[in-house]
């Protein structure tokens, strides 16, 4: 009611974390209309002429987060009313483009993308999909490709992408991507015959900086891996892209909208059909706005060793390379050859015991824990057989360049958990991140 959305200076989370109980308790449906009203009643109109002022109240701007949130999950949980009602997309339609004006340049201008996004997820239901598109049309015109209030124009060309391609001439909105690439990305450096930089916002010392970075990883890798410089057969991601944003919040704005990837995370390397000869291998970061005025692309070499192990180690593609459980090499490499020696909080992590090296082999991109398992315990698996087992590295490396990767499996059973014991020895062995001399091991 009207009283939950009064502002609250005690508490301006409270009015979220009540409607979010409805996306908790999984009941979406059951609370459309109510989830509609609320979107109605901030919406300015010549009624509510002031609504654009009262939606940027934190108590009410932290509300509709997830009023809009409840809207998202509600097409997973069956279509029902959604898919054959085109009052709910109107509505988020309307929020959008009538308090365009009174949010674009406010600490509130996201709420305008959010509704916007909103509306435009009921293009994929094809009984409402004509009043769908004439909103997309709306938002189209109401704003640009680029400048204040773009959020707008960005959710329409990504719903017509997703939802409605086969017809983008009608919107206008054909190959979008890259011109909005070219009018983001506007410096262009290229480091050398196989890196190229596009950024939003970088200087000539910075691109060098960058450059120097990856220069240096790409020797230290092929001197690790005994590469001899060969790629996997059937390779042809012989440049890497790399596309720089000023800050995550530009990030998340234009990377999903040009590259339509999921942004939630701290950038991503886009390996694509390295078997296609036109196919561009992509490494789509931004810069650690946080480490200012020290400049950082965010977990740059990190991403540049996966394009490097994607090349010279990991046969096939993305899906194929990870069809087995391949995560603790890709994951733990990636962090080992970027941080090398120096991973205190990765030692910190593998000496609570949590898990066994055996565990970590089996580590996948879809597991609890995550982000310890994959990068912390990853670090310390792919360090340990480095330092202890490198034989077994040349093997498992072996396999994978061929694409061996069921031989691959049989191998990591043949070692199962025999180095697991061996494995917390060596973690013990750790002292503020050096190891100690190690105590002679049992057969």
């Amino acid at each position: 009611g009207t009283a939950l959305f009064a502002p609250n200076a005690q508490d301006m989370t409270t009015a979220a974390e009540v409607l979010l109980l409805i996306s908790n308790g999984h009941a979406e449906l059951d609370f459309l209309d109510d989830m509609k009203q609320l979107v109605q009643r901030y919406t300015v109109s010549a009624d509510n002429p002031g609504a654009a002022t009262s939606v940027r109240e934190s108590t009410v701007a932290r509300g509709m987060i997830s009023v809009f949130t409840n809207f998202f999950m509600a097409h997973g949980r069956g279509q029902s009313a959604l898919s054959t009602d085109p009052s709910y997309s109107a509505a988020l339609y309307q929020f959008a483009v009538n308090n365009r004006a009174g949010l674009v340049g406010t600490e509130s201008e996201a709420l305008l993308g959010d509704a916007a996004r909103e509306s435009m997820r009921f293009l994929q239901y094809p009984a409402i999909k004509s009043n769908v598109a004439d909103e997309a049309r709306g938002l189209l015109a109401a704003s640009g490709m680029t400048g204040p209030g773009n959020d707008l124009w960005l959710a329409a060309a990504e719903a017509v992408r997703d939802y409605d391609n086969d017809n983008c001439a009608s919107y206008g909105t054909c190959n979008y991507q890259n011109k909005l690439a070219d009018a983001v990305l506007t410096h262009d450096y290229t480091c050398s015959s196989t890196i190229k930089i596009r950024s939003q916002e970088m200087t000539t010392p910075q691109f060098k900086t960058a450059c120097q970075l990856m220069g240096q990883e790409e020797k230290y890798f092929h001197q690790m891996l005994k590469t001899n410089h060969l790629p996997v057969a059937n390779d042809n991601n012989k440049t890497l892209e790399v596309a720089v944003f000023d800050d995550y919040d530009n990030y998340a704005k234009y990377a999903a909208a040009i590259y339509g990837i999921d942004v939630n995370n701290g950038g991503m390397y886009v390996e694509g059909n390295p078997a296609d000869p036109h196919n561009q291998a992509r490494f789509i970061a931004y810069e650690a706005s946080w480490l200012r005025p020290q400049f950082v692309i965010w977990n740059l070499t990190h991403e540049y060793v996966h394009y490097l192990d994607g090349r010279f180690d990991m046969y096939g593609d993305f899906a194929l390379s990870t069809s087995k459980p391949t995560v603790w090499w890709i994951e733990g490499l990636a962090e080992y050859l970027s941080k090398k020696n120096d991973n205190q909080p990765a030692i910190a992590a593998a000496q609570t015991g949590q898990y066994t090296l055996s565990q970590i082999f089996g580590n996948t991109y879809d597991m609890a824990d995550y982000v310890n398992r994959a990068y912390s315990w990853g670090y310390m698996a792919v360090r340990f057989m480095f330092e202890q087992h490198r034989g077994d590295v040349d093997t498992i490396v072996g396999r994978f360049r061929q694409g061996q990767y069921d031989d691959y499996m049989a191998y990591m059973s043949r070692i199962g958990s025999n180095y697991d014991a061996p494995f917390a020895q060596w973690i013990a062995s750790f002292n503020g991140g050096k190891p100690r001399t190690m105590p002679p091991m049992k057969p």
